[in-house]
């Protein structure tokens, strides 16, 4: 089974502008992976035939890129009117996350090469350096929220991952009535 059919470089300047044109025409709040995963997508869509459906996950909230460019010139404070709006949606916010997978052991002939397995280990490290900047600022410092729920997708393949998420709203939903 083929995992993989088509690799879309995406490049980073695209990404960014995605990530603010999803904000700003949208309201949906992500990174430059989510600005990157949007952009692949409406490739994608571009080249679709009339009335495919198109799945696009966004991976990640802005958050953790507010010590980025994605934020130049965007006040760090929220207003009166953004705070209620934030206030507006207790019970819908997941962080899925799960730990870096242990050291690969190839399965198949496809091995990532030295410069990829640098490239990942690179992404890690400023990921972290990201998180412990934004974690530690004085203004608005990145918190986990009180109604955020953590899901462990560590043994979870990514179906298994949509109907977890899926059921956890359902029961959100069924408490809120």
């Amino acid at each position: 089974m083929r995992l993989v059919d088509e690799v879309l470089p995406i490049d980073g300047n695209e990404a960014l502008e995605m990530s603010k044109q999803l904000a700003r025409q949208e309201g949906i709040f992500v990174g430059t992976s989510g600005g990157a995963t949007f952009a692949g997508a409406m490739k994608v869509a571009r080249q679709a035939p009339p009335n495919s459906t198109i799945l696009c996950m966004l991976p990640d909230t802005a958050e953790r890129y507010l010590s980025t460019p994605l934020f130049e010139g965007i006040p760090e404070e929220m207003t009166e009117e953004e705070l209620e709006i934030s206030r507006s949606t207790p019970g819908y916010r997941f962080d899925v996350s799960s730990p870096p997978p242990p050291a690969a052991k190839p399965a198949a002939p496809e091995q990532p090469t030295a410069r990829a397995t640098a490239f990942v280990d690179e992404v890690l490290a400023d990921q972290a350096r990201r998180d412990r900047l934004d974690s530690e600022r004085a203004l608005s410092p990145l918190t986990q929220s009180g109604d955020m729920v953590r899901v462990d997708t560590t043994a979870l393949n990514a179906e298994e991952v949509v109907n977890l998420l899926l059921e956890r709203i359902r029961r959100v939903k069924r408490e809120a009535r």
